[in-house]
């Protein structure tokens, strides 16, 4: 059983945002008062970030070079998440609902490790966990409404 994976390619770039290192210590001192804290926030610097998914297009053309076929397509089906792992018969990265995808669609239905391949094709790589974490939460939007501060998470 595997997880659909999104690439990202088309690069956006992040620059010079804080991310939180270490861990919170949720611990309490003799006295009652809180511990003090291990977690700090450090300047990150430029990271480049694609800004959509690699598409069904990107992923055709990796496979006719390397003669690529995921684990989807060669246990005939991938699966979703529907109050437990499903096993939909036929689903791929070529046809992601059982019929076949645009080639401006997202390409799914890739194991980690396929996904990870597919990137080094391409000279890029996946983020890592804390990358997608930082990235995704950090403020972007000019003018953020009320209760949201550019460049905080």
């Amino acid at each position: 059983m595997f997880r659909s994976t999104l690439l990202l390619f088309a690069l956006v770039c992040l620059i010079g945002f804080l991310s939180s290192v270490g861990q919170a210590n949720a611990q309490v001192s003799p006295t009652g008062q809180p511990a003090k804290a291990l977690e700090r926030q450090v300047p990150v610097g430029q990271l480049l970030w694609d800004a959509h998914e690699v598409s069904v297009g990107s992923l055709r053309r990796y496979a006719r070079a390397t003669g690529f076929l995921s684990q989807a397509e060669r246990e005939a089906g991938g699966f979703i998440y529907e109050a437990g792992w499903t096993k939909k018969p036929g689903w791929t990265w070529q046809s992601p609902y059982g019929v076949p995808a645009a080639d401006n669609e997202p390409a799914v239905h890739l194991t980690f490790s396929e996904a990870q391949a597919v990137c080094q094709f391409f000279n890029k790589r996946l983020p890592t966990d804390k990358e997608w974490v930082d990235a995704a939460y950090l403020e972007q939007r000019a003018a953020p409404p009320a209760g949201f501060v550019r460049g905080k998470r």
